[in-house]
Formats: structure tokens, sequence, C-alpha cells
């Protein structure tokens, strides 16, 4: 079961539940959609099992996508994301400080 809100600024912010059997569920942010791109960038929140959380990152660009885990604070888990990170670090910055708002994550 997934739930879809969009706030005033057009974020929208969603929430995955596990699926039965399984204890797998997310949370999302996304940046406001465009009339020209529908795919905009996005962060997704997996809550571990007993405490904490992953992060990953969906950026989009001219030459592709790339779909990355990051930390709590944006930067790159893996050194070759680096580069992908550090081009989008205001995009990953801003949905990050969104998600932390509304979910109260620290």
């Amino acid at each position: 079961m997934c739930y879809v809100y969009t706030d005033a600024d057009d974020f929208d912010y969603g929430v995955k539940y596990p699926d039965y059997f399984t204890f797998t569920g997310n949370l999302s942010v996304g940046m406001p959609a465009t009339e020209d791109n529908m795919f905009t960038d996005c962060l997704i929140i997996w809550p571990k099992f007993f405490s904490g959380y992953e992060y990953g990152v969906i950026l989009y660009t001219d030459e592709g996508d790339y779909q990355i885990y990051v930390n709590a604070d944006g930067s790159a888990v893996n050194e070759e994301d680096s580069k992908a990170v550090t081009r989008h670090r205001d995009t990953i910055d801003l949905l990050l400080r969104k998600a932390k708002e509304k979910w109260k994550l620290k």
C-alpha cells in the first residue's frame, strides 16, 4: 500500500508500507514535476528493522539517470558516485531537508 501527498510547493511525499510477509517499505520525497519533465530527482529512505535509515537518490541528467546510495548527510556511500553527488549536492540537500521536516528524521 502506498500513500502520496503533495505539499504547497509541489514536492511529492510517498509512504510505501511493507507488502504482506515482507519488512521492506520506504519513504520518498520527489522534486516538483514540470510539464516538460515528469521524471524528477527523488530521495528514497528505507527504515532499518531495528533503528536508523538507509538513503538513496535517483538523479536525472541529460546523459541518463543515477541511482545512488547516500549517507544521512547526503554524501555518497560509494566513492565512484562522489562526482554525481557533488554535481547534484543542492538538490540532495533540499530533498534531505524536506524529508527531515516532514517525518522528523534525525
